[in-house]
């Protein structure tokens, strides 16, 4: 298939130029974010935030992830950013987070359907909504 630029798509999708064509171009395209659906797996068989292996795609949720953390066998997941701060899109957790150092900053919205624990960390951020139960530790 043809276009009017003089670019031709094959049978496996891709764009090739078509040398016979008088003066073909590209325009390229503004940087996009694309955003990541991160789920908790356990793969590491640890209840540590901070476990690569936890995570559906084995790396720690970054600013643009949309995570989800569904119902596991743990009674908690750790949550202790000794060293400082983690940024994630969004949060939908249904296990209960116990935040113990460092701040979990939510750009977007954050839900859970069980307890959250603040024990010397922080949540913050976006709009936090349908918190079953909150808790602060002295």
């Amino acid at each position: 298939m043809l276009n009017r630029l003089g670019f031709v798509m094959n049978s496996a999708r891709r764009l090739l130029l078509n040398a016979g064509a008088a003066s073909p171009s590209l325009e390229g395209l503004e940087v996009r974010e694309v955003m990541a659906a991160v789920s908790w797996d356990g793969g590491a068989g640890t209840a540590n935030w901070h476990d690569a292996l936890n995570w559906s795609n084995d790396a720690i949720p970054v600013a643009a992830d949309d995570v989800t953390i569904p119902s596991t066998a743990l009674s908690e997941i750790a949550f202790t950013a000794t060293t400082g701060s983690r940024t994630i899109r969004s949060l939908s957790s249904q296990e209960a987070i116990n935040f113990s150092g460092g701040t979990l900053t939510v750009t977007t919205t954050a839900t859970t359907d069980s307890p959250i624990t603040l024990a010397g960390g922080s949540l913050s951020g976006g709009a936090c909504r349908a918190f079953s139960r909150m808790y602060r530790s002295a």
